[in-house]
């Protein structure tokens, strides 16, 4: 459990969060969403960005220092 709360927590991993949401937030894939519709085009951005937020949600826990859970 420390292993993985130690690789959530190091600088690369946000490297890594923030290069995923830019490709899949960039131009090239958002137009492929938005070709199939305006209902596929929101639960694509919205799914992504409900991604991003988990990933940084877990991010933020991992590095917390309050081991009383």
């Amino acid at each position: 459990m420390n292993r993985i709360r130690q690789a959530l927590g190091d600088s690369s991993f946000s490297t890594v969060v923030f290069l995923l949401g830019a490709t899949m937030l960039g131009w090239p894939v958002v137009s492929i969403a938005a070709g199939r519709g305006v209902t596929t085009f929101f639960t694509y951005l919205f799914a992504v960005w409900g991604l991003l937020v988990f990933l940084m949600f877990v991010m933020a826990c991992a590095t917390s220092n309050d081991d009383s859970r």
